[in-house]
């Protein structure tokens, strides 16, 4: 069973490769007619450290409820495009959207623990989250909770998406052993960058738990049983190792991993009540 998985995680890698390099080709400019009957355009920003620039977009009426949406692995910004567009988004929440670290126009490389991309997103936590909503998909639904439990006082809500929570079921698998061979030369760098990620994620995770422990913020997730590339069972092993926490579950067994796109009624509905439940 797990070759099977392992032949379908490559596919799945290389699928959303060739999605992602064809939007890289898309400017910014090409997206307007999508978000035109919005009435607001997406607007470009960087973040400049000594190792390079992050980038991330705004996008909205500023008055209303801070919304900071981080993608999963590989990705960018634009996974969240449907979800920005609907008028229960942009009519109740102002979008912060990043390319985490190291994709698509955020220049800096390298491999970075949750705890280390939490510290480089302090300055827009500090501008835009007074307080804010966290929303991450995949490999973002763990890095949102990072910041969850970095942020307590700036961070409102954690919405985690299909995310990877679970140190257990997040440790490596063989292949992503095998692409940490020379191998790893023959897939694009985005794939490199992705499956380093994996490689540490299970000791973030062991690191974050501890600090979950200890916060406060509310934290909601949306998981479904049809998901092949996390686990199921996530949620479910988090919320016995945090037992104080406030959380809630939407869950369905035909659910997959990419919620964000084939469940979008989900996201919305869970968006909606975090703002109704925290009267934001």
């Amino acid at each position: 069973m797990s070759w099977i998985l392992g032949i379908l995680f490559i596919l799945v890698f290389l699928a959303m490769g060739l999605t992602h390099w064809m939007e890289q080709e898309t400017a910014l400019s090409e997206l307007r007619d999508h978000f035109d009957p919005s009435g607001f355009q997406p607007e470009e920003h960087q973040r400049v450290f000594e190792e390079g620039a992050l980038y991330y977009i705004t996008y909205g009426d500023t008055t209303k409820t801070p919304l900071l949406l981080i993608h999963g692995s590989p990705g960018d910004w634009t996974a969240w495009k449907e979800l920005m567009v609907h008028p229960e988004i942009y009519t109740n929440y102002f979008i912060i959207a990043i390319d985490r670290i190291p994709y698509h126009k955020t220049t800096i490389k390298g491999s970075y623990t949750l705890a280390e991309q939490s510290d480089y997103l302090k300055s827009i936590v500090n501008q835009y989250c007074s307080p804010c909503v966290v929303a991450g998909h995949s490999y973002g639904g763990a890095l949102a909770l990072q910041l969850g439990a970095d942020y307590p006082n700036q961070v409102a809500a954690v919405l985690s998406i299909a995310g990877t929570l679970a140190a257990p079921y997040q440790r490596p698998k063989w292949y992503n052993r095998i692409l940490n061979t020379p191998l790893q030369y023959l897939i694009a760098p985005l794939f490199r960058a992705s499956n380093n990620e994996m490689l540490r994620l299970s000791d973030d995770l062991y690191a974050l738990e501890k600090q979950l422990a200890e916060t406060q913020v509310p934290l909601f997730f949306i998981q479904g049983g049809a998901d092949v590339l996390v686990a199921p069972e996530s949620v479910a092993y988090l919320q016995l190792k945090i037992p104080d926490a406030e959380s809630v579950l939407y869950y369905d067994a035909s659910w997959d991993h990419f919620i964000i796109w084939s469940e979008l009624t989900i996201v919305l509905e869970a968006l909606e009540a975090i703002r109704l439940q925290l009267s934001l």
